[in-house]
């Protein structure tokens, strides 16, 4: 099988670049590795990898041909960053051999990312900034569509239960538990004998919306009263005492509270297609050859 997946004005795009930009789109698109690709994701996945590498040679060349210089010792400040994450610089070396990445291709690498940043940056720099009208314009047109989910806030203690022989003991566990709160804090109890890594703060699992929790937990919390401590809750984790301690009952979001978001995600929406367009620029008078190569 070839190595070669593409070329970009006659400089050839390794498999193992592919592989590398496949697994990056898995695990930040998907949340997956790439070998747990379905083959619909792995494909569109591929897609995606392939149009990054090559936008990335050719912003790669485009800055060259204007004269962007890496400055002095950027390389190196790279290096010190990711060996940080290493016992010693040899280790990270080690580890990029074993992947296939000699020390040079890596460097090289490295590189070739900073030069396309800095001139990225460039780019991005010549875009106009998001104005009110857009940003009233949009909020107009979508304020249908512009609403809170309903969410609450809870705090529980965890006491675990694995549905066994053990399952009668952890329920009488809790029942305890429950019947100390009169004497003692919520809080000091989640603190002292929740199973969960919540119980550091007291039980404390913050804001949450339908969907994020198991069924029965979900059900519970968003059924309970504010306050009060509810029945005990059992699901595949154990046993639960919990407390909702907040509600929101979600609605129409008021264009002071959507103004901030709406500008991010304008700001967001108009780059990339600034930066498409200089891409699909760039590749109108480049030489590009994409390979039909096989998913691994």
């Amino acid at each position: 099988m070839s190595d070669t997946v593409a070329t970009v004005n006659g400089t050839e795009i390794s498999r193992l670049e592919l592989d590398n930009a496949i697994q990056g789109f898995a695990m930040g698109v998907y949340r997956k590795p790439m070998e747990s690709l379905t083959d619909e994701e792995r494909e569109k996945a591929k897609g995606m990898a392939m149009e990054k590498l090559v936008a990335r040679q050719l912003i790669y060349e485009d800055a060259l041909a204007r004269g962007l210089e890496v400055p002095d010792g950027a390389v190196e400040a790279e290096i010190e960053k990711v060996a940080a994450n290493f016992p010693n610089v040899e280790e990270l070396y080690g580890t990029l051999e074993k992947a296939g990445l000699s020390k040079e291709a890596y460097h090289k690498m490295l590189h070739t990312d900073l030069l396309v940043n800095q001139l990225t940056d460039i780019k991005l720099a010549e875009v106009d900034d998001i104005t009110e009208v857009e940003i009233t314009s949009f909020y107009k047109e979508n304020s249908e569509k512009m609403s809170k989910p309903e969410r609450v806030r809870a705090s529980h203690i965890l006491v675990k239960s694995d549905g066994g022989e053990g399952r009668e003991a952890a329920l009488e566990a809790t029942e305890k538990l429950k019947e100390r709160l009169g004497e003692e804090s919520f809080e000091d109890i989640a603190k002292t004998h929740s199973a969960c890594p919540s119980g550091a703060k007291g039980g404390d699992l913050g804001w949450f919306g339908r969907g994020d929790m198991v069924a029965s937990f979900e059900e519970a919390a968003f059924s309970s009263t504010v306050g009060e401590v509810g029945d005990i809750v059992e699901t595949p984790f154990g046993f639960h005492i919990l407390k909702v301690t907040d509600k929101d009952g979600g609605g129409e979001v008021s264009f002071e509270e959507a103004s901030p978001k709406i500008c991010e995600f304008l700001d967001r929406k108009k780059k990339s297609e600034y930066l498409a367009a200089w891409v699909a620029d760039l590749k109108s008078t480049a030489e590009v050859q994409v390979f039909d190569v096989p998913m691994g």
